[in-house]
């Protein structure tokens, strides 16, 4: 289990500046370390795996040292007097407030990342499932997530992020709580129905017609498809429903992607579907619905229980070792046609760009958005951005990121006979601390005892300036 600190302050009052100089010189590998460690066994005895807890600050007298056993005493009396004011504070929350804390953390966690693409501060990216937290919340926080699309409408961030990182059982769970598009949705499907009827109707009468060539007209009700839909354009339809065009054409929009592999019969369909609705016997069903939607109400008692923060100005990342091939990656872009004088050719492309970053990190395809921070600032899309999850690399793109890598190693002689997983491994797969800053963004990264090995690299990489990006990130290593 993995407990988080968000921020560590360390005071101690030295009786000499030798000391005090040497202390703030060795923390790192010191007392970083083992201060880390006792959180760490501490906590796992008072904390179960399937609790959530946040304890919003703690403080710890840790009394005097002597200088000549500071180094063997430290550790133990920061372990008793961690554990006791844990206990203390753990102590004043009822079994029933845990269980209340680990429903809010998992309400807080899909929130936050619909809203920003991260996730909290105190969220390990690798215990994260977010269609199971969608699931999870959806289910026994219905009332709030509800008020929260509410709240949320006309944020196309949101919906961007439910159409592009969530599966499709949870964005069916996402339509049917939001009121507006669950309207939309029965709507279309009445709408089908009269299609399909129109359809089967021509061609009983005239076999040999348009759509003679449709045998199953069923695969219109296609509800995969039309939640995709419905989420795509939801901050469309909930702003202009009294708009009579929204409606049918992004009607004809999901007509179209039903037959996307036969242009001419998803033509046909949609040219009969207008001349249905526009018959002079049946009345267009949105100006039936539309009333319906005005009397959805926001409850007024019912929070979102999330409020959208100042945006964050640091962000810990996983892989920021990745500054490493920064003077390569100009050609390789270049290389995959990524790039245009420069810069992306267009967002897909950006897009692509990320993912490949990701890959070059760590081998891995088809990351969520909340573990691409460094890499879409790398590529020049602001932190909250949304960059899809389906984003395929084809055998030439990991055949040249893999070239890329051999590459590194070639030219940096330390590494020798070091392969490609080695090389992530080994120096790709840091801790680091994104901090932005006016002219950019600065990245701090861990130390490592192979770092020595770091002098040997033939090229720089205290300052990135790659010419799509309109910023700077300084490297502190």
């Amino acid at each position: 289990m993995t407990h988080a600190v968000n921020r560590l302050r360390f005071e101690i009052n030295c009786p000499d500046e030798e000391m005090s100089l040497n202390l703030r010189q060795n923390f790192a590998q010191t007392l970083q370390a083992e201060i880390a460690e006792v959180i760490e066994k501490v906590s796992s005895e008072y904390i179960s795996e399937d609790e959530d807890l946040k304890i919003e600050r703690l403080e710890l007298d840790l009394g005097n040292f002597n200088r000549q056993t500071f180094a063997a005493d430290f550790k133990k009396i920061l372990s008793i007097k961690f554990e006791q004011e844990l206990a203390k504070n753990i102590s004043k929350i009822t079994p029933a407030g845990l269980q209340v804390s680990r429903q809010r953390s998992q309400t807080e966690i899909l929130l936050h990342f619909l809203i920003n693409g991260t996730l909290p501060w105190w969220v390990n990216a690798d215990d994260v499932n977010i269609d199971e937290i969608c699931a999870e919340v959806l289910i026994k926080d219905e009332k709030l997530f509800r008020n929260f699309l509410f709240q949320n409408r006309l944020t196309e961030k949101v919906w961007q992020r439910v159409l592009w990182q969530l599966n499709s059982q949870s964005k069916k769970l996402v339509v049917n709580l939001s009121t507006g598009l669950k309207i939309i949705q029965e709507m279309f499907a009445g709408w089908i129905d009269t299609l399909i009827d129109g359809i089967n109707e021509q061609k009983a009468a005239n076999p040999q017609g348009p759509f003679a060539n449709i045998s199953d007209i069923q695969v219109l009700h296609d509800e995969l498809l039309i939640n995709d839909t419905l989420i795509e354009n939801a901050a469309s339809i909930l702003q202009n429903m009294e708009d009579a065009d929204i409606l049918p054409g992004i009607f004809k929009t999901y007509i179209n992607g039903v037959f996307k592999g036969d242009l001419a019969a998803g033509g046909l369909a949609a040219v009969e579907f207008m001349k249905i609705i526009t018959n002079a016997g049946v009345e267009p069903p949105q100006k039936n619905s539309v009333s319906k939607l005005n009397e959805v109400v926001d409850d007024d008692s019912v929070t979102s229980g999330y409020d959208a923060e100042d945006p964050v100005k640091k962000y810990s990342v996983k892989y920021a070792g990745i500054v490493l091939l920064a003077p390569f990656l100009k050609a390789f872009f270049d290389e995959l046609n990524l790039l245009e004088d420069g810069t992306w050719k267009n967002m897909d492309c950006t897009f692509k760009g990320v993912h490949l970053l990701k890959f070059l990190s760590n081998g891995h395809q088809q990351v969520p958005e909340y573990s691409l921070v460094f890499e879409k600032i790398l590529c020049g899309l602001p932190v909250d951005f949304p960059v899809p999850l389906n984003v395929l690399l084809d055998d030439r793109e990991t055949g040249e990121a893999e070239s890329l890598l051999k590459a590194v190693i070639q030219h940096w002689s330390a590494l020798k006979n070091t392969s490609i997983d080695g090389l992530r491994e080994t120096f790709l797969k840091r801790d680091g601390l994104l901090t932005q800053k006016d002219t950019g963004w600065r990245v701090q990264i861990e130390r490592k005892t192979l770092d020595v090995l770091l002098d040997g690299i033939p090229w720089g990489f205290s300052t990135l300036s790659l010419t799509w990006n309109n910023y700077l990130v300084s490297v502190e290593w």
